[in-house]
């Protein structure tokens, strides 16, 4: 014979707790994409294509950090600004690293 929970809310929610409030907000979108964007800026450091997408990355973390109410997590938006930032850093290191190497490589000869 099948039994209700008590409290009547379903099974695994304490009593007093609603099947609505345990729902995770789905967050800003905009603080996804700087992530997202932050990644790929990470990822395509070795190219050319890092360094915008980790410029526009920064934009959108920025614009995510103001419109996130007080009481919201801004973890999400805060990761995507640290990997946007990562990107461009990465690649400008990487092109240094670069020129560098090639300097020494034509004052040493072949």
């Amino acid at each position: 014979m099948w039994h209700e929970p008590p409290g009547g809310y379903g099974v695994g929610l304490p009593p007093g707790v609603s099947p609505s409030s345990s729902d995770p907000s789905p967050g800003e979108p905009l603080a996804l994409a700087s992530v997202v964007l932050g990644i790929l800026s990470v990822v395509m450091s070795l190219c050319c294509v890092g360094l915008p997408l980790g410029v526009v990355g920064i934009v959108l973390g920025a614009v995510a950090l103001t419109r996130i109410k007080a009481g919201q997590s801004k973890t999400m938006a805060v990761t995507g600004i640290a990997l946007s930032v990562l990107g461009p850093v990465l690649y400008v290191v990487l092109t240094m690293f670069g020129a560098a190497f090639s300097a020494f490589s034509s004052v040493l000869g072949p």
